[in-house]
């Protein structure tokens, strides 16, 4: 890539080889929708130099994976079994996408290169990636998610009966026949609307928090003398 510098947005640091890899990485993979996260950072040794071209020695070099590789939790045996939370793995497609960035600085470049451009080219990049499905949604659908932050009811229980009244007359496309959701699942997603939603009435936060605790029927207000 040729005199890129005059090409990155204002708001990134031109001295910043991380920003700038990030926001060539967006550009790349964010047209098919993935997602790439830093990986390490390295710089390519100049006496070791196999399986790239050879005016990439000395060069540094930002490596970014998809966020969909396969990878092993470690969890710690000495946490109790009832101190553990009950949770569904998510699903992950086996992907060993990559994208690498490399900064040129002081490369000695081959006589095509040199002629190519006026100026000498500053970043060069290697994609390789498999197009793949994208995670698989559990819990709650994303669907159902943004009904519940906009149809929040008074208690999560409301929340659930309209919601599952809904999706019994087959308002939300996409979902499986005869689809259930627990009211436990659906209490999580309530609280969390609620939250955002009341967050918003005050900077104190004390204020906000008594709004809040006002609409729990639970709640049961005293006023000491």
């Amino acid at each position: 890539m040729y005199d890129f510098n005059s090409s990155i947005p204002a708001d990134i640091d031109r001295t910043d080889d991380k920003a700038i890899a990030q926001y060539i990485t967006s550009q790349i993979v964010g047209a098919d929708e993935y997602k790439f996260g830093w990986h390490k950072t390295r710089t390519v040794n100049e006496y070791d130099v196999r399986g790239i071209p050879k005016y990439l020695a000395s060069a540094k070099c930002l490596v970014f994976k998809c966020t969909q590789r396969q990878r092993k939790w470690a969890r710690p045996d000495d946490i109790p079994l009832h101190k553990r939370r009950c949770k569904t793995k998510m699903q992950r497609v086996d992907c060993k996408g990559s994208l690498h960035v490399y900064f040129l600085r002081n490369c000695m470049f081959p006589p095509p290169l040199e002629r190519a451009h006026d100026a000498r080219p500053h970043i060069a990049f290697v994609y390789n990636h498999t197009p793949h499905e994208g995670r698989s949604a559990y819990g709650v659908p994303p669907i159902l998610r943004e009904w519940i932050r906009n149809n929040c009811g008074r208690t999560p229980y409301d929340t659930w009966e309209k919601m599952m009244s809904a999706v019994e007359a087959g308002e939300f496309a996409g979902l499986p026949e005869n689809a259930y959701y627990s009211q436990r699942h659906v209490a999580y997603w309530h609280r969390k609307a609620q939250v955002q939603r009341f967050a918003t009435i005050s900077a104190d936060s004390w204020v906000n928090m008594e709004a809040l605790l006002k609409q729990d029927e639970k709640v049961n207000r005293f006023i000491s003398i």
